[in-house]
């Protein structure tokens, strides 16, 4: 499950505005895991991740919240509240009114199958010890180019490019 962020929109969507997403702890235009999905004590929580492994939500609920996260409700979500601010690991609870709110729409299932035309291509990016900065090596990476034919102009064209990273590190 995922989890995309897009600024609420009456007639479309478009991407929340870099500062406002930074104040959130939030990157427009990116997708989240859904960890988890859970209730107690009246409150309803996802838990996510940032891909990224790094930046983590700063409103209701965040590690930072220190009046909502009782020791009933930390108790009952099994959250450590103090060894979670030690490390930011990308991953953080956030409520259903607020996810509401700040992301555009949550994908229950990516099932390339699913769509007329669809391709799938395994790879991998050799590990180069020399480097740990992807800016510095972008260009030695494999790339890939897509194009679309799309319709008369005033057509709507949506492209879906799903990025996995398979990871030993643990989360």
């Amino acid at each position: 499950m995922s989890c995309q962020l897009f600024t609420p929109h009456a007639l479309m969507y478009r991407p929340m505005e870099e500062s406002a997403a930074d104040a959130l702890g939030l990157v427009p235009t990116h997708a989240y895991a859904v960890l988890q999905v859970r209730a107690a004590c009246g409150v309803q929580l996802l838990q996510l991740k940032n891909p990224w492994a790094r930046k983590r939500w700063r409103g209701a609920f965040s590690v930072f919240d220190r009046q909502r996260w009782t020791p009933e409700l930390r108790k009952a979500f099994g959250f450590d509240q103090q060894a979670s601010l030690q490390q930011d690991n990308g991953i953080f609870w956030i409520d259903y009114d607020s996810l509401l709110r700040h992301f555009e729409g949550v994908f229950l299932n990516w099932n390339p199958q699913l769509f007329k035309h669809h391709t799938v291509t395994h790879g991998q990016w050799p590990p180069r010890a020399a480097f740990r900065d992807d800016a510095v090596d972008l260009g030695t990476n494999p790339q890939y180019q897509l194009t679309v034919n799309v319709p008369p102009a005033g057509a709507a064209t949506a492209v879906w490019v799903l990025l996995t990273r398979h990871s030993s590190r643990p989360y």
